[in-house]
Order: structure tokens, then C-alpha cells, then sequence
């Protein structure tokens, strides 16, 4: 029997599984001395404000490594649909109830924990359903009122919005009362893809990781974002790979 679990005021739900279509395993994947989900844990550790992390991943057998990586960084783990990733955080606020939730994903290794703990702060002093970035801004994720999601679980069937797990709340602002915060101004601007989808995605940030070690600066977006403006050609590396929209 499951032990009941203390509710927190606020919790990230990292949602990650193996099952990529462009880049399968790409979770596992190293990036200097850490997974991409082990740099992901990290961050959401980093930022202020929130209380619990949680691993939402699938409860197909090609994620038993997934659990067990989450283990292994010593954070929470919930098991769910691999398609209806709405109801899977559903699923995993039964189990970890939180009244605010993070929502990240296990391939934006550059998420920065500054913007975030912004965001958290904005989220709560407005009291929104949902806040997000100005201009959907690379490395940062989205907070989200918890009953707010599970009123939009109870009210779409819409298999993007469930893939996609906030979409219903932010196309829907009659029903939602949405936020946004502008961003620090390292990153405004710009049209760097930090996330990976794709091989060419994996190897840009590995290059970023290994040039910003050997200059003994820390692997994180406001310095990623600093090199990459002061080598232009590092763009080049992902620059065909084109951001799929949660309609697709």
C-alpha cells in the first residue's frame, strides 16, 4: 500500500520518457558529465520556491530506465499514459498533491532556474491559472494553479491539448486567467534552439557544454547564449531543425 504523501504549496512535474520519435532515449543521453534529465532535475532543484520534483513518465516497460534514473537522482517518480501526458499529471498530482505545478520537460537542459523562480513569484502574486514567458521564450517552463489543470483534464478530449498538457488553458482565456512575465534580458531576443529534439540539437549543446568547461565557465543558458552571440557559426549546427507546433 502507497504511503500518503504531505502535500507542498509547489511541485515540478518533469514531463520525460523514452519514446522520441526523433531522438529515441534522448533523456539518457549524455551531456558532459550528466543525462539530459540528471541537468533538467538540477535546475528545477536550483530554482527558488519550489518544494518537491517529480519525474511524470510512462508506465511502458522501454521507461522502467527512466524510473529508475529518477530514482537515482533521488526525486520522485509517477508512471502514467505515454500519449495523454495531461492525464499522466493528473495521475501525478493524486500522488503528489501541490497547489501550484512546474511544468518542464526532460530535453531543455538549459532550463534556467532564474526565469523560473520569476515566473513561480509572478504566478503566485497574481494569483493567474497559467504563467508563462512573453514570446514563449526558450529554457524556461511553465506554472500552472493546480485545479485550474485539472478543470482543463476534465474538459478537453482534444488528444493535442492532452499531449501537450497546457495548450487548452493558454488558447482558452475566457475560461483561464493567463499571465506573463517578460523575461531577464539575456534572454530577449534572438532564435537560438537550446532544446533537443534531434541529433543536431544533442550536438550543439554538447559543443556548447565543451567549449564553455574548457573556458571553466558554468554549462547554463546565460553563458550558452553569450557564446553562441559571440560565435555566430554555432548556430549553424541545428539551424534546419525545425520546432514542431503541439498541433503536429
Amino acid at each position: 500500500m502507497e504511503r500518503d504523501v504531505e502535500p507542498v504549496a509547489t511541485a515540478a512535474l518533469i514531463q520525460a520518457r523514452n519514446g522520441s520519435t526523433r531522438l529515441a532515449g534522448k533523456i539518457h543521453l549524455r551531456i558532459g558529465e550528466a543525462t539530459l534529465l540528471a541537468w533538467v532535475v538540477a535546475r528545477a532543484r536550483a530554482a527558488a520556491g519550489i518544494d518537491r520534483v517529480v519525474v511524470a513518465t510512462s508506465d511502458r516497460p522501454d521507461d522502467d530506465a527512466t524510473a529508475d534514473e529518477a530514482a537515482r537522482l533521488g526525486v520522485d517518480v509517477f508512471r502514467g499514459s505515454a500519449d495523454d501526458v495531461l492525464g499522466r499529471f493528473v495521475g501525478a498530482l493524486t500522488r503528489y498533491p501541490a497547489t501550484t505545478v512546474c511544468r518542464l520537460t526532460g530535453d531543455n537542459p538549459l532550463l534556467d532556474p532564474e526565469t523560473l523562480t520569476l515566473q513561480i513569484a509572478a504566478h503566485v502574486a497574481t494569483g493567474a491559472d497559467w504563467t508563462g514567458c512573453e514570446g514563449g521564450r526558450r529554457s524556461v517552463g511553465e506554472v500552472v494553479d493546480a485545479q485550474a489543470l485539472l478543470r482543463a483534464a476534465a474538459e478537453t478530449a482534444d488528444p493535442h491539448c492532452r499531449e501537450h498538457v497546457t495548450p487548452y488553458l493558454y488558447t482558452h482565456p475566457d475560461r483561464f486567467r493567463l499571465h506573463r512575465i517578460v523575461p531577464p534580458a539575456y534572454l530577449a531576443g534572438g532564435t537560438a534552439r537550446l532544446t533537443v529534439d534531434t541529433g543536431a540539437d544533442l550536438s550543439l549543446v554538447r559543443t556548447l557544454h565543451d567549449r564553455l568547461a574548457a573556458a571553466g565557465r558554468p554549462f547554463a543558458v546565460r553563458e550558452a547564449l553569450a557564446l553562441m552571440e559571440a560565435d555566430p557559426t554555432l548556430a549553424a549546427i541545428n539551424a534546419d531543425v525545425r520546432q514542431r507546433g503541439w498541433r503536429e
